[in-house]
């Protein structure tokens, strides 16, 4: 099931909205997460950094197969990357269930039913393992994205997720320029 389009604009112009090690440290993707999942690796602006930061390997999925292509010939001499083209709301991901320490959720929370999400999170996540999202902010203009109409809010992703299997362990907080990231975790 593909989400709403997000207004993605060419590469070149999209990686220049983010300053990668900044975001990956702020949201705590670092040597102590061992396996990381990504869903909606889009152009990979996240995910070979992510791969060398962790001390595991990293699942990257995606809907687009031309995006799984461009990222798999980026990451083609990295051992620690698995770039899955898939449907992963329609099918799951496949990943062995409580297999994953952390889940990026980078720019896709947009989502018109974020339930599905969330519920694939919490079969793949080790207990204890943490979701980082990341969205563009709705207090500002921002370059690219959703129109503000449609942006969720930090309030509205609060709300989003069952307070019974997940909590917060870092409140909203802004990234700099254009972005606000929360940190979930999975309950044990």
């Amino acid at each position: 099931m593909k989400i709403r389009e997000s207004g993605m604009p060419k590469e070149d112009l999209w990686n220049s909205f983010f300053d990668v090690p900044k975001i990956l440290s702020e949201m705590e993707i670092n040597e102590k997460v061992e396996h990381l999942a990504e869903f909606g690796c889009g152009y990979g602006t996240f995910t070979l950094e992510a791969a060398k930061a962790i001390s595991g390997l990293l699942f990257a999925f995606d809907i687009v197969e031309k995006l799984t292509d461009m990222v798999s010939a980026k990451a083609a001499e990295m051992d620690s990357v698995a770039i899955i083209n898939r449907d992963f709301e329609a099918t799951g991901t496949g990943l062995p269930k409580q297999s994953v320490d952390y889940l990026m959720l980078f720019n896709i929370m947009h989502h018109d039913k974020p339930e599905v999400i969330y519920k694939e999170a919490f079969r793949i996540l080790k207990p204890g393992g943490k979701v980082g999202i990341i969205y563009w902010r709705n207090d500002i203009g921002v370059p690219a994205g959703l129109k503000i109409s449609i942006r969720p809010k930090p309030e509205d992703l609060l709300t989003q997720y069952d307070s019974e299997k997940f909590s917060v362990y870092k409140e909203p907080f802004i990234l700099e320029p254009y972005h606000f990231g929360i940190i979930l975790q999975k309950i044990s």
